[in-house]
C-alpha cells in the first residue's frame, strides 16, 4: 500500500536520513547518486522507451517522494501529488556520434551528469537520457536517493 498524497509527513528511513544530513551539511552533494547505465542495441524507438519509464514513475511512491525539514527542523518525508502527465519527464537525448572519441565522449558526459546534484525537496529525483556515441545507442538513468 502506498503513502496517499497530502497525508502529511512521515519521520525518514535510516537511509534517507543519511542521504538528509549529508544534503543539510553540504548543499547540492551528489554523495549519493548513482549511474545506472544499460547498452541498448539496434534502433531506440525513444518514445516508446520513455513511455516504459514513465510508467514505473508514475506508479512508484519513491518518485514522488520530498524530503525537508518541519517548521520545529526534524527532517521529514512527504508524498507530493501527481500532477495529470505524472511521469512525463521528457527523456533527453544526446547525440555523441559525430566526434572523434564517441566512447571517450560518453564517459565525460557520464561524470558531468553523475556530478550533477538531485534536488531532494523538490524533485525530480532521477534523470534518465539516451546517448547515442558510436554504433549503439546507451541509456544513462539516475534512479531516485530516497529509496
Amino acid at each position: 500500500m502506498g503513502i496517499a498524497a497530502g497525508s502529511g509527513a512521515l519521520g525518514l528511513t535510516g537511509y534517507q536520513r543519511d542521504i538528509w544530513a549529508v544534503e543539510a551539511r553540504t548543499p547540492g552533494s551528489c554523495q549519493f547518486n548513482v549511474l545506472v547505465h544499460e547498452r541498448l542495441t539496434g534502433a531506440v524507438d525513444r518514445e516508446l522507451l520513455g513511455a516504459c519509464l514513465a510508467r514505473p514513475v508514475r506508479e512508484h511512491d519513491a518518485f514522488w517522494l520530498r524530503s525537508g525539514e518541519d517548521d520545529e527542523g526534524v527532517p521529514r518525508v512527504r508524498r507530493i501529488a501527481q500532477e495529470p502527465d505524472a511521469g512525463a519527464q521528457p527523456l533527453e537525448h544526446v547525440d555523441l556520434s559525430g566526434g572523434p572519441d564517441p566512447a571517450g565522449a560518453r564517459r565525460i558526459w557520464c561524470e558531468q551528469e553523475l556530478g550533477q546534484p538531485l534536488d531532494l525537496e523538490s524533485g525530480p529525483l532521477f534523470r534518465a537520457a539516451v546517448v547515442a556515441g558510436g554504433r549503439r545507442p546507451s541509456t544513462w538513468c539516475w534512479p531516485p536517493t530516497t529509496s
